[in-house]
């Protein structure tokens, strides 16, 4: 039975950061526009499976790709 279940692809997203824009400066942004985000690298990214929180990790580069170390793992009482 879980041979079945094993190979079944999930959705996930790492929240790294967020802003707020007004439409006036959205509509002005340009190719090589910088946008500032809520967030530094040093305070990490979170993890979600299917839109649950799942971890808590560091962001780094690996091969030039962004990679996600997990640090913390939420279990049933934290979510």
């Amino acid at each position: 039975m879980i041979d079945k279940i094993l190979d079944i692809e999930l959705n996930l997203f790492i929240d790294v950061a967020s802003t707020m824009i007004s439409v006036e400066n959205f509509l002005d942004l340009d190719i090589d526009s910088f946008i500032n985000l809520d967030n530094s690298l040093n305070n990490g990214a979170d993890l979600y499976v299917s839109n649950v929180r799942v971890a808590k990790g560091k962001l780094f580069l690996k091969d030039d790709n962004l990679a996600i170390v997990c640090n913390k793992i939420y279990t049933n009482e934290f979510i």
